[in-house]
């Protein structure tokens, strides 16, 4: 029986894409994304640009981990997972020190400072695992390995079942990873993390077959992305402040560290009621019945 949303989705439509050149389009912006990172200093914005760019060819790579299944996919995934971790210390250190200038504490610059000098060391290691990925064309040349065989993947056909396959796996993971404890800040995270590549997946996938309707679903993950990235950022804020400073700044950063904890607190409490509203069975079975869709399409 469909739902009511389901009933008043608009008439489908021909896909407007193929997958390799959906797929290397992804992987190019990377590409030139890393290039920018390997030759230059990272401001706010371009950290931010080459995060969005690691974790959208993430995506994709575990989209077409059958279709393409060669080690150019694994070679590629493990590299970026890399870069990106060390991309996400730097973020955090960002987002850590805005928040430390809006508070208004006597050692504001001083606490800015140091959480700066760690940003500043963090900075080479991104350069340097960048430009690894970029010496003698390496990202490229894998790249082009891996949308050359998704080539032959739509040639037989079997595209879509492969990447339905891949996107009902990541389904799966979302709702195993659903937390039963409230107050289990780790569950949390690992629940915005595995919404975020469904997220990712599910925008690549509409990219390719516009009309399978994963619209809703991105809506709603965007917005738990939103929400739980603010409780994430208070815990790692008061985890950073508390153990990474310089000794001598430990007792000036002791008011901050009990503010950041109290405001996740309240920031997961906020969550909790927004949770409850949030349309999740329905959704759920909305998206198996266009993945189901999507695997009985013709690539």
């Amino acid at each position: 029986m469909k739902t009511a949303s389901r009933q008043a989705r608009r008439p489908r439509t021909r896909p407007r894409a193929n997958a390799s050149a959906a797929v290397g389009r992804v992987l190019q912006t990377a590409a030139s994304r890393l290039a920018e990172a390997a030759n230059g200093e990272l401001s706010v914005k371009s950290l931010h640009e080459l995060r969005i760019a690691c974790r959208r060819a993430e995506a994709a790579l575990r989209l077409c981990q059958d279709a393409a299944d060669c080690r150019a996919v694994d070679w590629l995934k493990r590299r970026l997972t890399t870069l990106r971790g060390a991309c996400n210390e730097a973020r955090d250190d960002d987002v850590l020190c805005k928040w430390v200038k809006h508070q208004g504490n006597s050692s504001t610059k001083s606490l800015c400072r140091a959480i700066r000098d760690h940003r500043a060391e963090v900075q080479p290691r991104i350069a340097e695992l960048a430009r690894r990925l970029t010496k003698k064309r390496r990202f490229e040349r894998r790249s082009r390995r891996v949308v050359k065989q998704l080539r032959v993947c739509e040639l037989k056909g079997q595209m879509a079942r492969s990447f339905g396959q891949r996107l009902f796996d990541d389904v799966s993971r979302f709702v195993k990873s659903l937390p039963v404890n409230r107050d289990d800040s780790s569950a949390l995270h690992r629940l915005r993390i595995i919404g975020k590549r469904l997220r990712y997946a599910c925008e690549l996938v509409t990219e390719i077959c516009p009309d399978v309707a994963l619209a809703e679903l991105n809506e709603h993950l965007h917005l738990l992305q939103d929400r739980l990235g603010a409780v994430h950022d208070q815990i790692v804020g008061a985890d950073r402040l508390r153990q990474r400073l310089p000794h001598r700044l430990a007792r000036a950063a002791r008011p901050l560290v009990r503010k950041a904890q109290e405001t996740a607190t309240r920031l997961q409490r906020k969550f909790w009621r927004w949770w409850q509203t949030y349309p999740l069975e329905r959704m759920l079975a909305d998206t198996t019945a266009e993945v189901v869709t999507l695997m009985s399409k013709n690539s």
